[in-house]
């Protein structure tokens, strides 16, 4: 739906706001136009995508290799439409990170997805033996949160490097501003993450202990939904340099 949405909207800003959003005109946009081709491949990866989302309920052996592969398809297409490919030093580097930044947010945030709207709820109110398992369940990813955490950190700070041509920019441009903010977002969510893994996390087994850690994984997980809407409007502003 997402994929559909955003030919849509290209559409929609290719033509302006005198004439009305016809099948025609997203035919053009998508056959017609090289950020159509690049869109083509990021819905054909998406279309194969799907059916392994059903293999996986169906439990079909296999199933989670298979759709591992494909979100890794869907991933690497992704810069294809982006900042990356436009980058005027050469788009291999850029499409890189961008790659990367990609798998560590979804890394991060879909396992605290997770964590907060499948295995949390089950467990219910994580007195006696259920508090043990929510430790043991956090202990297992609070390891791979950390690590997502720095990868998203350091390609993010490397894109900004490559984008972002002189400090004052920052603040001079709309890009920069919008930067910023997505920085001090994810500094805020880095926080409660931090929060959770110190301070929450040794608790568990107490009374109250997991009642805390959902009200606080719920929050970094707020603050998180945030910074990924923060930066769906930043990859669509023009950088710094344009």
């Amino acid at each position: 739906m997402a994929t559909a949405a955003r030919l849509y909207a290209q559409t929609y800003a290719s033509f302006g706001l005198d004439e009305a959003v016809t099948g025609e005109l997203l035919r053009l946009v998508a056959e017609e136009t090289r950020w159509g081709g690049r869109w083509m491949w990021q819905g054909a990866a998406v279309v194969v995508a799907a059916p392994m989302v059903v293999l996986v309920m169906g439990q079909v052996r296999l199933g989670w290799w298979l759709l591992g592969a494909a979100t890794l398809i869907v991933v690497g297409t992704a810069p294809l439409t982006g900042h990356a490919i436009a980058y005027s030093g050469g788009a291999v580097v850029p499409m890189a990170l961008q790659v990367g930044h990609l798998l560590a947010a979804g890394v991060w945030l879909g396992s605290l997805l997770a964590l907060v709207a499948v295995a949390l709820p089950r467990l219910g109110s994580g007195e006696g033996d259920h508090g043990l398992v929510v430790a043991r369940l956090v202990d297992r990813f609070s390891p791979v949160a950390l690590t997502a955490a720095a990868l998203l950190a350091g390609t993010g700070v490397w894109t900004a490097v490559l984008y972002v041509d002189e400090i004052p920019q920052l603040w001079e441009t709309l890009y920069g501003r919008a930067l910023l903010l997505k920085v001090g977002l994810f500094g805020v969510t880095a926080a409660l993450g931090a929060y959770n893994w110190r301070r929450v996390r040794p608790a568990l087994t107490s009374t109250g202990g997991v009642a805390r850690l959902r009200r606080s994984s719920r929050l970094e997980l707020l603050v998180a939904l945030t910074v990924l809407a923060v930066t769906a409007w930043l990859v669509h502003l023009p950088m710094p340099h344009e």
